[in-house]
């Protein structure tokens, strides 16, 4: 049986929530220990800001899902994408 790694977009917010990719990486090892997670199956998350001056979070959300092949997404935080 092949393992599967899931590749989760977190798209941020500037001063949203600070030390996000922390938080995560607390969350995604609280799955671990919990059994959610294991060998078999196991996520990577990426982040990257998508509510900004520059960026809007629908057109982040599309480039990392054709680009960096993500498969789910946690945010925006944002509205201004909609």
């Amino acid at each position: 049986m092949e393992n599967i790694r899931v590749r989760v977009g977190h798209i941020g917010a500037q001063n949203a929530m600070p030390k996000a990719e922390a938080i995560l990486e607390i969350c995604r090892k609280e799955l671990l220990n919990d059994g959610i997670l294991n060998v078999d199956f196991d996520v990577e998350i990426i982040s990257q800001m998508g509510c900004g001056e520059s960026f809007e979070g629908v057109a982040v959300g599309a480039d990392m899902y054709h680009k960096q092949n993500v498969k789910a997404f946690i945010g925006p935080y944002c509205n201004a994408g909609k």
